[in-house]
């Protein structure tokens, strides 16, 4: 909310967070996840998430939009 971490807003309420997986290695992976909205007014968002392992952990190391995202004009939306 501040604006000061690296990551793509999306501050919406979340009807669903359906995932398909493009790659799967022992060590890596790389999925896609659809942030789908309650509201009818805001657009699906397509992200692409990669995944390392690191010891017995799994980290996040990239979380980047498929395609361009409009920004919005309000939080309040």
């Amino acid at each position: 909310m501040k604006g000061d971490i690296p990551v793509v807003p999306f501050p919406y309420k979340l009807d669903k967070v359906p995932m398909k997986v493009d790659v799967s290695r022992p060590r890596y992976a790389l999925l896609e996840v659809i942030l789908v909205p309650v509201s009818q007014k805001v657009k699906s968002q397509i992200f692409f998430i990669e995944l390392r392992k690191f010891g017995s952990r799994w980290l996040v190391t990239s979380w980047v939009p498929r395609g361009r995202i409009a920004v919005p004009a309000t939080l309040n939306e």
